[in-house]
């Protein structure tokens, strides 16, 4: 014989499921992880005590585990970018993440830049156009998402999911260098690849990023910005040690302007 539950036993035990499936349940997001957690960010003053040169020697630790740059100057986020530039190969898919004004768009632009092997050429941000192509060597696909429609959303009608499906991410991935600002503004169900490259940069100002082929926000000094630099697979771990290894002996870096913590 079972004793019947009673009302008060039965909603606990309700709760209890419902709380269990909340917690287990992942978010359409969970698939694209973010950046592990960084340090604080930090001033600039005193940091020149903190320097360390980054090598495959000091980095041991798991692919994904992120790196902490800070950079002083415009000009010390550009040798950020030519670094990247340096180790990154056709299928590589770059996300970038920040603010508006943070400068996603500076670091774009050194980026292709620098695959174009020429300092002067013009690099529109894609903010209206949504992509620009550059027929580097290997093509580079700049994506600036911001101004994409979430689909579902009120007033889209659907437009979203459309402009998404027009983006053609697929080929991209497959033929390009990728670069995207705003990736958080595709839908969820877009896929990144499993092994990429994802930097957010936080500090600046609240100002509008450059909308054209604008360099004054790149010549002179910004805020400090801490730039958050992941790899998502082995070989992109590899490459990504490369990478700021480089940044870790620039000129700016030799100058104080920029610091791998």
């Amino acid at each position: 014989f079972v004793e019947p539950m009673s009302a008060t036993t039965h909603l606990r035990l309700v709760l209890r499921v419902a709380s269990r499936a909340h917690h287990q349940r992942r978010p359409c997001r969970a698939s694209l992880p973010s950046p592990a957690s960084s340090p604080p960010f930090p001033t600039w003053e005193g940091l020149g005590q903190h320097r360390r040169h980054a090598s495959a020697a000091q980095r041991d630790h798991a692919s994904s585990s992120p790196f902490t740059v800070v950079s002083a100057d415009a000009l010390a986020t550009r040798d950020i970018a030519r670094a990247l530039a340096d180790v990154l190969t056709q299928g590589d898919v770059v996300l970038l993440r920040g603010d508006v004004g943070a400068g996603k768009t500076t670091l774009a632009r050194a980026f292709v830049r620098r695959r174009l092997g020429d300092e002067s050429a013009p690099v529109p941000s894609p903010t209206y156009l949504l992509q620009q192509v550059y027929d580097a060597a290997t093509p580079i696909h700049h994506y600036d998402l911001y101004r994409l429609p979430t689909s579902g959303g009120d007033g889209d009608d659907g437009i979203g999911a459309a402009r998404t499906s027009m983006l053609d991410l697929a080929t991209s991935f497959r033929d390009a260098i990728t670069l995207i600002e705003w990736p958080d503004r595709l839908d969820c169900a877009t896929a990144f690849p499993a092994e990429r490259f994802e930097v957010t940069i936080d500090g600046g100002d609240d100002e509008p990023e450059q909308d054209a082929n604008d360099d004054a926000s790149d010549d002179g000094e910004h805020d400090v910005r801490k730039l958050t630099l992941t790899a998502v697979g082995d070989g992109h771990a590899k490459r990504l040690r490369e990478a700021v290894a480089s940044m870790a002996e620039s000129e700016s870096a030799h100058e104080g302007a920029l610091v791998v913590l």
